[in-house]
């Protein structure tokens, strides 16, 4: 006879399997047909946390209960939003469980696997840079999986490389990790950007953060060639290498030109195509799999109760934070405490301290994700309209800098769990210097280009 431990075990199964058709068809219906109300969105989301309630850690049992508590205020105030309070928040929750789904079909792929060993085993003088590359390939559709990906990897050849070697690809996995924060349409970061800062669109960011990403990154590499002082070795890859970089490459530009699509000609917003390029995608890669018969309804079924059961805690904690800045913006411009915006010198003052904010935040543990949806929640109802590109980019700066030059993120806690060195050793004795060189650089260009932006 089966405990009562069982029967909620199958329970749970079950429901996060229905949960997560049930997630995709309405956030499906709220893009193409008709808006869902926000409370339908509260109601699903509410049941999903409280049957993964174990799942939760404390920081999302935190920023969740002050999102209901805000948004039970507001109801009782008869304020509660009925536009896009909680739908930004509903949409990241669905395009979470897709992106997941997503990144769970691509980590069993064969062509992963060896890319991403191939990437860790480079010789000295195309290590650093192969790496950083490589590492920010795999997270464009991996997410935070490619760069963990990695660091196991690299985990596996302590005993065998020196630690300074280990040091040197541990800091161009992250910053590879990191510089998606600044273009990639498929990131986080950019996705909840956009959807808080109105009146920037993607076409308008990508060339700017592009640029960005390549100065990010070639200053890492700068300043490692300077310490390591050793001769670049030319990259010659054999063409088995060769036909795995392109098999990775391949649906990294397939989807970025499915989202540019679905944005530019259709006239959806970025969350809205990168939503409907991955449900394509991961339809079309659902169906291979099961052509070739590695992937049966009872599989397809596992894997997406899997899939929502695993990011439970980080569904309620961006869900939440989202959830949190939206309602704040909405009541503080129902109160009318912003009828009046920053004046020019106030924007440009901020254009440089909100970097600065962002990373600090990172350093007492609140994550960039809840620090920029708060800021871009506020900031977007008082920001002159015309430097509003410029509070875009500011805030994925500082997005970038606080994930792989703060300690308590993340995606530093899991990597210096996989290399078993201390976050703080990682985020200020190992990254601390160039975290400072490209935050104070970024500030000025920031500063310069809000300026020139008001003029």
């Amino acid at each position: 006879m089966m405990n009562p431990a069982h029967y909620w075990e199958r329970f749970q199964s079950v429901f996060n399997g229905a949960a997560f058709f049930l997630v995709i068809a309405t956030a499906l219906f709220q893009i193409f047909l008709h808006p869902v109300t926000p409370l339908l969105w509260l109601a699903i989301f509410t049941v999903f946390a409280a049957v993964n309630a174990r799942r939760i850690r404390l920081s999302g049992l935190f920023l969740l209960g002050t999102a209901l508590a805000i948004a039970g205020a507001l109801l009782a105030l008869g304020q509660f939003p009925r536009e896009a309070g909680i739908a930004q928040a509903s949409l990241l929750f669905s395009l979470l469980l897709l992106v997941q789904y997503l990144g769970r079909m691509a980590e069993a792929s064969e062509d992963v696997a060896r890319g991403a060993q191939m990437i860790v085993s480079r010789p000295p003088g195309q290590r650093y840079a192969f790496l950083t590359i490589g590492t920010h390939i795999l997270c464009i559709f991996l997410h935070m999986g490619g760069m963990l990906f990695v660091m196991t990897l690299l985990s596996l050849r302590q005993k065998t490389e020196d630690p300074e070697t280990i040091r040197a690809l541990a800091l161009s996995a992250m910053r590879g990790f990191a510089a998606t924060a600044l273009w990639s349409p498929l990131s986080l970061s950019v996705v909840v950007i956009l959807s808080g800062v109105t009146g920037v669109s993607y076409l308008q960011l990508a060339p700017i953060g592009f640029a960005a990403t390549v100065a990010f990154l070639f200053t890492g590499y700068l300043m490692e060639r300077r310490r390591r002082a050793s001769m670049a070795v030319p990259m010659r890859l054999t063409r088995e290498e060769w036909h795995i970089v392109l098999r990775l490459i391949a649906p990294v530009l397939l989807l970025i030109a499915a989202v540019m699509t679905s944005v530019s000609v259709f006239g959806l917003r970025l969350i809205e195509g990168v939503f409907s390029a991955s449900l394509v995608m991961g339809g079309l890669w659902t169906l291979t799999l099961a052509a070739r018969r590695l992937l049966d309804r009872r599989n397809l079924l596992r894997a997406a109760s899997t899939v929502t059961a695993s990011v439970t805690n980080e569904v309620v904690i961006i869900c939440s934070a989202v959830a949190i800045g939206t309602l704040a913006a909405s009541a503080l411009m129902d109160s009318g405490q912003f009828s009046q915006g920053l004046g020019p010198r106030e924007a440009v003052l901020a254009a440089g301290l909100v970097p600065l904010l962002i990373v600090a935040g990172g350093v007492v543990a609140l994550n960039p994700l809840v620090m920029v949806t708060l800021l871009a929640g506020t900031l977007n109802a008082i920001w002159p309209e015309e430097a509003k590109l410029w509070l875009a980019l500011t805030l994925s700066w500082g997005w970038a800098a606080a994930t792989c030059g703060t300690p308590l993120t993340a995606n530093m806690l899991l990597a210096a769990q996989r290399l078993k060195v201390s976050p703080y050793t990682m985020a200020f004795a190992w990254n601390g210097r160039f975290t400072l060189l490209t935050t104070g650089a970024g500030i000025v260009i920031l500063v310069l280009g809000t300026w020139i932006s008001l003029r």
